[in-house]
């Protein structure tokens, strides 16, 4: 052999708490961290400084800059993380013959809920640079060789220890002052997206992070429709698929996976369940619903079919409902039907809906949603943990995953989630191992709200988080109850009209589709 194969083993921290206790039960915690303390981001005594700032009564926000970038830190390619030794073996053979030495490093870190044990992989990397430009002209010459799947990163964001450094900041809403917190679409529908900055400037919030996981390609759907659970003033603008949510309601937010259920009655006595509401027909984003094609098992970035779909659209979808074949019945704000024909796309009535059908829903309108006919559509929201969610007119929901605190303990479920795909462990290692800008979503004992976001993917400045990196900041910082919302470019945080840290995309802020706000008393948008 030509290269030289270095085969080491590190655990993340990820791995620390798999080892601690069963695979299928949160984890206990260790005690919180308080600002004196330090958070619980590296290795004790890093250094660390706190600033505070009052918002709004009832609401503060609090910057923590912690650690620093170590000296022993790098820059390289990473060529592959596979499932097998085998496999990592072979892709290294093949770099060898290329003239470059890889590195085979075993990763332990599957999700505390997952059924399989064992490494989540081996990492195959190659090159030991002192700087981004050396490491990128190195994948640009593997690349021009035949190799593909390359990514250039630095070794304090692959989810081994580190020195950080981190830039976190929270904002926390005392329980008196929730009613100043509500999640807004962005553009004020479903359709299209917007800046976290420019939604605050344009509904008059004082503050505001980005919301949940959201459609952002046609192709995958209704671009700015979440991915996810979605209720805004009690009004369902997208069904849920079993994930965690955070629901903001009276009497305090809770954290909980939710399941919803949509039933279209004809007058003439059919029923039909109703596939989802104000998303794409037949083209369904993180999957996790009957029918669906290739799984009805959730799989977070993963867009699924099926052929035999209906769905109902109303004015918060926008003006028009989906274009495209199959049938549309209209229907007046009374439910009774108005039109039926077989094209999709027509203008949504005043106080009415569409009702789209593809395949046999198609069918199922033909035969139960005539002229004159009336539809009466009944949708619920339930969580796993008990109990109805009130969809009234002071509730908000917002889709998430994985968990990161259950409880009162550390519980990052990111296989039940879907965070986890079958035969590909590289998905789970660069979301979940690997450290990423991070915006989450936690509830304290006494019923606060923490709002936190942790820059990311920037050596020198933020290096971002892993999946349990978060579960212990947040369960540091006081939540009994959390959750991981949208992260990686889309983690956004404005304070006072200023767009606070620095949004990982290369293009500057991401345009999302919602954002959770924080309005002046008084003043509410919705």
């Amino acid at each position: 052999m030509s290269g030289y194969r270095l085969r080491r083993i590190f655990l993340t921290v990820a791995a620390l708490v798999l080892l601690a206790g069963s695979a299928l039960a949160p984890q206990p915690a260790s005690a919180a961290a308080d600002r004196d303390q330090g958070l619980p981001l590296g290795r004790p005594g890093l250094p660390q400084t706190v600033a505070v700032q009052q918002v709004l009564p009832g609401v503060t926000l609090t910057t923590y800059v912690r650690g620093f970038t170590a000296a022993s830190e790098f820059w390289y390619v990473r060529a592959g993380f596979v499932a097998t030794r085998d496999a990592a073996d072979a892709l290294a053979e093949r770099l060898a013959v290329a003239g470059q030495a890889a590195t085979v490093e075993e990763v332990d870190g599957r999700p505390v809920d997952d059924p399989v044990h064992g490494p989540a992989g081996y990492l195959v990397r190659v090159g030991h640079f002192g700087t981004q430009a050396e490491a990128a002209a190195l994948a640009q010459s593997l690349n021009g060789a035949g190799f593909t799947g390359l990514a250039v990163t630095n070794s304090s964001l692959d989810g081994r220890p580190t020195t950080g450094p981190w830039v976190v900041r929270v904002l926390r809403v005392e329980r008196r002052s929730l009613g100043l917190v509500s999640d807004e679409l962005s553009n004020g529908v479903v359709q299209d997206r917007e800046t976290t900055s420019s939604m605050v400037a344009r509904l008059g919030a004082v503050a505001g992070v980005n919301g949940g996981y959201f459609v952002i390609g046609a192709a995958d759907g209704t671009p700015g429709s979440a991915a996810g659970v979605s209720v805004l003033n009690g009004h369902l603008v997208r069904e849920a698929n079993g994930r965690v949510a955070l629901v903001l309601r009276p009497g305090g937010p809770r954290i909980t996976r939710l399941d919803s259920h949509q039933t279209l009655r004809s007058s003439d006595g059919a029923e039909r369940s109703l596939n989802g509401v104000d998303r794409s027909v037949g083209v369904i984003r993180d999957c996790g619903e009957p029918g669906d094609v290739p799984t009805t098992r959730t799989l977070q970035d993963i867009t699924c079919t099926n052929p035999d779909e209906m769905v109902a659209f109303d004015a918060a979808y926008g003006p028009a409902a989906e274009s495209g074949t199959g049938t549309e019945a209209v229907l007046d704000p009374h439910g009774t039907v108005v039109a039926l024909q077989d094209i999709r796309g027509g203008p949504i009535p005043a106080g009415g809906e569409i009702v789209e059908g593809i395949g046999t829903g198609a069918a199922w309108l033909h035969a139960h949603a005539t002229p004159g006919t009336r539809l009466r559509l009944h949708e619920s929201v339930t969580g796993h943990n008990g109990g109805p969610v009130p969809l009234t007119r002071a509730t908000d929901v917002i889709g998430g995953g994985p968990y990161l605190v259950k409880d009162g303990r550390l519980f990052v479920d990111g296989y039940t989630e879907g965070f986890e795909h079958p035969g590909d462990p590289s998905f789970f290692y660069a979301f979940g191992i690997a450290r990423n800008p991070r915006t989450m979503a936690g509830v304290t004992r006494d019923g606060d709200l923490l709002l936190v976001t942790v820059d990311g993917r920037q050596p020198g400045y933020s290096v971002g988080l892993s999946f349990t990196e978060e579960s212990r900041l947040m369960h540091a910082l006081g939540a009994v109850q959390s959750l991981n919302l949208d992260g990686g470019g889309s983690t956004t945080m404005v304070v006072d009209g200023t767009l606070l840290g620095r949004p990982s995309d290369a293009t500057g802020e991401r345009p999302i589709g919602d954002a959770i706000l924080i309005f002046p008393p008084g003043h509410r948008a919705s």
